[in-house]
This record gives structure tokens, sequence and C-alpha cells, in this order.
């Protein structure tokens, strides 16, 4: 009889770790007036206007990805990414877009023109391309087709101050696109070196691929579609002219949304192009927040209380400087605010009366916070400033939460007294209230929305997972995970995925929805 003899069987080899993914959203900004020549851009209709113009010259931009649903469709002439490449960011570009003019028929064509030597007489040069590659050609690579708006060579330097958006439209074109994603590129070749494998694809492809190879107009306006080298393109608003991409890329391991948030070929981009970058991992929990957080002065409210209450004691000058100060980092918060609030002693206690009618909720943070809330996002203030005027804000706003300070009264209720009662928030108690609220709302941190202005907010924008400062101090837009500077706090839905028409739909009255059906 033979022995029974047993084999160990081959445990099966590890799974490949699973791809990382970033999401970089890129907002447009114009801040200088336009130069008389560039000012309008071609018809929608035209080839080199709007989504027409993102085209990158390498396998970079396409459709499909991102977080958000209807509404933001791929843009054309962009390719797209591969779902089992590495990991990916996700770039939105808002930009602000003039009226089109139409074309001059009596402008005067030039042979520099992409479409002149179709339209020419005989006896001026022709051209053996076909008029369709000519048009191809011309997509996102000039700003019109009217010679009239036909930039001037070179432009005068007051013109475009060495802003490029000004030579190819107020719309997110092609040519911005191909920017970036050099600008991308590079840094990926600075942290990790020249020789390291492209994740988007084989060495040193992209930049150099055509757009056959790139997979343009795969999906179309509206569709999806992909490439091999893993590029995504999506319009978060309107089309044809959108000033909102999301654009999603595989990066190597070693690369980071800090990496490319702080990485000098990233600002260099966003001068040139006017635009800002928000980077992010790009997982399930960028589209799915649970708790949102809001600092409350600059940032729900235009004003720092803390000024309003000195200027009704005669104190406001000395108060504003201490406030600065603290909001910079240039000094200690609970110093300074120790300091600001002993200034305050002796006004009258019904001061926060009017505080309330002199404050003014900013743009955008009714609807921000109406939107949050019909996902199911919990949300709450949490200030360095004063409970009295917390508590309004969280009652008018309809936050679920709310933690300030507590300033002390006299015996009889009649006057301030400059002094603090109770724990400062601080930055480090803002922080691990963030931590306390995601606890018991029971969500994880990467599932958390911090929104702020000052360097008292860095701390909890650190810990969660989409941490931005929005129109905040200079030294707090260099240290934030993500910066915004924008005219209306809704542009934070952008940063969720979301489009403008979900957007619409979320901000819809009761019972709107069902009305004309």
């Amino acid at each position: 009889m033979q022995p029974l003899t047993t084999t160990t069987p081959t445990p099966a080899p590890a799974p490949p770790p699973r791809p990382k993914k970033i999401v970089a959203t890129l907002f447009y900004k114009s801040t200088h007036p336009r130069h008389p020549q560039l000012d309008q851009p071609t018809s929608p209709l035209s080839p080199h206007s709007g989504a027409h113009s993102l085209r990158s010259s390498s396998s970079v931009l396409g459709g499909g990805g991102g977080g958000g649903g209807s509404g933001g469709g791929t843009l054309p002439g962009a390719p797209a990414s591969s779902s089992n490449g590495p990991s990916s960011a996700s770039t939105t570009l808002l930009i602000p877009v003039p009226a089109p003019a139409p074309p001059s028929a009596q402008s005067p064509l030039s042979p520099r023109s992409p479409t002149a030597s179709t339209l020419l007489p005989d006896h001026h040069h022709r051209t053996s391309r076909s008029e369709a590659s000519l048009q191809a050609l011309s997509e996102g690579a000039v700003p019109t087709d009217d010679m009239s708006q036909y930039p001037l060579e070179p432009p005068p330097a007051e013109a475009t101050g060495g802003q490029l958006d000004r030579l190819f439209g107020g719309y997110v074109s092609r040519s911005c696109l191909t920017a970036f994603e050099e600008a991308v590129r590079e840094t990926i070749a600075a942290e990790v070196g020249d020789g390291a494998e492209d994740p988007a694809g084989a060495p040193g492809e992209g930049l150099e691929a055509g757009p056959e190879t790139a997979g343009m107009g795969a999906g179309g306006a509206g569709g999806g579609g992909e490439t091999t080298t893993g590029w995504t393109t999506r319009a978060l608003d309107a089309e044809p002219h959108p000033r909102v991409v999301e654009v999603t890329f595989p990066v190597p391991a070693g690369i980071s949304a800090a990496t490319l948030r702080r990485a000098d070929t990233t600002s260099r981009f966003e001068l040139s192009w006017s635009v800002e970058a928000v980077f992010q991992p790009a997982s399930v929990h960028r589209t799915h927040k649970r708790l949102a957080v809001f600092d409350m002065d600059s940032t729900l409210i235009a004003q720092e209380v803390i000024d309003e209450v000195a200027r009704a004691a005669g104190v406001a000058e000395r108060v504003a400087a201490l406030t600065a100060a603290a909001m910079n980092g240039d000094v200690d918060f609970e110093t300074s605010l120790r300091q600001r609030c002993a200034l305050l002693a002796g006004v009258p206690a019904t001061v926060w009366d009017d505080v309330k009618r002199a404050v003014d909720v900013v743009p955008g943070a009714r609807a921000l916070v109406r939107a949050l809330r019909r996902l199911g996002v919990r949300t709450a203030v949490l200030s360095g400033g004063f409970e009295p005027m917390a508590a309004w804000l969280a009652a008018e706003l309809g936050l679920d939460r709310f933690a300030a300070n507590a300033l002390a009264v006299s015996p009889d209720g009649a006057a301030l007294t400059g002094e603090l009662v109770g724990p400062i928030v601080h930055a480090a108690r803002k922080r691990d209230l963030v931590r306390r609220f995601a606890r018991d709302e029971g969500a994880l941190l990467a599932q958390t929305l911090v929104v702020g202005d000052g360097a008292n907010d860095l701390l909890m924008m650190e810990v969660a997972g989409l941490g931005v400062a929005v129109n905040a101090k200079a030294r707090v837009q260099l240290e934030a995970p993500a910066r915004l500077n924008t005219g209306s706090l809704t542009d934070v839905l952008y940063l969720l995925g979301l489009t403008e028409e979900e957007q619409e739909e979320l901000l819809l009255e009761e019972g709107e929805e069902g009305e004309g059906e």
C-alpha cells in the first residue's frame, strides 16, 4: 500500500495593485480686458470654437471620465483614457465666453489663414491639402476665420499680457489642453525621471502622436470615448464653448495630487492660460461626500465679524490689523484673538443684532448648502468668530451644526467683557471637530469637504478628502491642498463632478420639476 501523500496548493498570485487616480479641476480666470482684435471668438458652429477646439496634439484628452452624470459630454477632438490604465487626474477649466460675432464679408484673406488657400483665386499659392484637412489643422490653432479679427504677429505685449487664452478664444481650446498635458508630463518627468515608463502608454508616447492615433473625436459632443493612452475629458458646463472641463489622466506611482498642485510647471501653465488647478484623488469618495464643513468669516459671509463689532466699538483699525495678521498666519491665532477681544470690552451686547444686519452672505453660499443637503450631505460651520453669529448663520443657511468662540458678557447681560469663555476654536480644534463630526455622521474623512479662507483653516483642510481655500489669503493659497478664486461658491460643486445641468436640477424649487410635463 502506497503512503498517502499530501500536496500544498500553490497560492494564487496576488492581484496587481489597484491603479491610483488623481483628479485635477482647472478653473479659467480672465482678469484683463481683451485686445480689440481678439475680443470675439468664432461662431459656435466654427471648427475653431467650443468643444471642437479641445484637441491635444498627443493622445491626451478624451471623453467619458470623471465623476458627474448627465449633461457633461466628451469634448470632440479630445482623447480619452483607458479604464485599465494607471492613476488618473481630472481638470476643469472655467472660461467666460463673449457672444460670438459673425465674420465680416469684407475682411481681406491672408495666405497665413489655415483656410485661406482654399478661398483665394488661382493665381495665389494653393496647397494640395484638401479643405477638410486644412479645417482639421486649424481646429484649436487659430482664434478666428475672420481676418479682421486675426491676431497681430506678434501681438503687442499689452494685448495679451503673456496670457495665451487671448489668442485661442474664451473657452477651453485644444491648444490649452495640449499645454496642460505638456505641463503634467513635464512634472512627471522631473519627479520620476525621463526614463520612467509613461503611465499613459509607451515612453514618450503622447505629445508626438497625431489625432488618428490619439482617438480624436471618439464619442463626439455629449458622448463617451477612450484612447489607448488613458486620458479623458468631459465638459461640465455649456457646450460648445465649455468653461469647465474635467480631464482624467494616468500618473505613475509616487505622483500625488500635491505633487502636481505645487509644481512650477503647473504654475506656469496657470499663468499662461489664466486657469486654476484643483487636484484630487479620483476615487468614489470624490463624488460622494457625506459631510461638508465651512469656515464662517470671509467664507460663508463676506465680512470678518470681529471687525464689524470693532467698528461699533470705535477700534476698527486696530482690530482689523490684528485680524489680517492672524489670517495670513503672521501671528498666532489664539494670541491675536485674545488681543482683539480685549479691545471689545464695554461694547453693548445688542451689537450682534447690528452685525447681522451688516454682514452679507457670499454669492452662491445658499445655493451650495441647499444642493449639498439635497444630496444628503450633512453640513456644519466652524468659526474662530463668535457663537451668536455662527448660530444665526447656521439657522439662516440651514446648516446642521456649528461651533464658535463664546465671548463673555457682563453679569447684567448689558455689555461684552472682552474675555473668552471655554475652549478656543483655533486651527487644531477645528481639525479635531472635523474628525469628531465625521465620526458622529459615520463618514470617512475622505468623504468630507472643507471650505475655508484663513491660516487657521489649513489643518482642517488637510484632514479632509477635499480641502479648498476659497478666495483665500496669499499664504493660505500657497499652502492649502486646493485653492479656488471664484465669484460664486456653487463652483465648488464642479469639484464633486457635478455638471451644470445636474446643479440646476438640484437647485429646482419644490414642485418645479413637474411643471410643464
